[in-house]
């Protein structure tokens, strides 16, 4: 029988990006507390461009030990199912730059990220759908997280288009490609050849699934340019 297995943390930036700052997942009140019910599973990113380090709440739980810093986040940890008010601090000053109201069902997984820039703080919340990808494959999907790229396309070079006019805050559902195989991304303007941004040597394995996100702005030369970040959501083994 397969068994679904949340990856323990953020996969690192691939090739040369930096690498996703390890967050410890283990133990978070949202965990300890005794759930009554099948909890819902929720991931939390911050790809707020320019931001510091943050700390997420769940109404008054604490979801994170660590400060998460851009482009980093934590890998699904249980949830209280239900109405849910998601708050969001700075580290540094404790002030709150970001609420929003959801409702999580019991047993679904849900991934909770934090876009925008730190003037006008938005979220983008995707109710995940982890179905296994077809044998000897992977499953890829694009999340645009940017608030100042156009609609985009996540294409394989010379090879074909994963996802096509994904808008801001928009995703694409996975798409299967061949797994266990090496791959050079881009993702361009839609419908154009126009390449926002690439990223070479990315490995998806048989089996998990796999979010590339377009992070940070177009008018920006430090730190928050326009990159692809990978996120293993989940793998699938024996």
């Amino acid at each position: 029988m397969k068994t679904i297995h949340p990856f323990k943390t953020l996969t690192s930036f691939i090739a040369g990006l930096g690498l996703f700052t390890t967050l410890l997942s283990s133990c978070t009140r949202e965990e300890v507390c005794p759930v009554p019910v099948t909890p819902a599973r929720v991931s939390v990113t911050n790809a707020l461009a320019g931001s510091q380090p943050i700390n997420f709440f769940f109404d008054h739980n604490q979801l994170n030990y660590y400060g998460i810093p851009y482009g980093s986040g934590l890998d699904y940890v249980n949830a209280y199912t239900g109405s849910r008010t998601i708050d969001v601090y700075d580290t540094q000053t404790s002030i709150k730059i970001a609420t929003h109201n959801t409702t999580f069902e019991e047993g679904k997984f849900y991934s909770v990220f934090l876009t925008g820039v730190p003037t006008s703080p938005d979220f983008m919340i995707l109710n995940d759908d982890l179905t296994q990808p077809p044998v000897g494959n992977a499953g890829v999907r694009l999340v645009n997280l940017s608030p100042e790229a156009p609609a985009v396309d996540l294409v394989i070079q010379q090879g074909p288009i994963l996802a096509s006019n994904i808008p801001y805050k928009g995703n694409s559902n996975f798409a299967a490609v061949a797994g266990s195989n090496t791959y050079n991304i881009e993702i361009r303007q839609a419908g154009t050849s126009n390449v926002l941004t690439s990223l070479n040597n990315v490995r998806f394995r048989n089996g998990s699934l796999y979010t590339v996100a377009l992070e940070g702005l177009r008018s920006t030369t430090d730190g928050h340019i326009l990159n692809i970040k990978i996120q293993g959501n989940v793998s699938y083994i024996n």
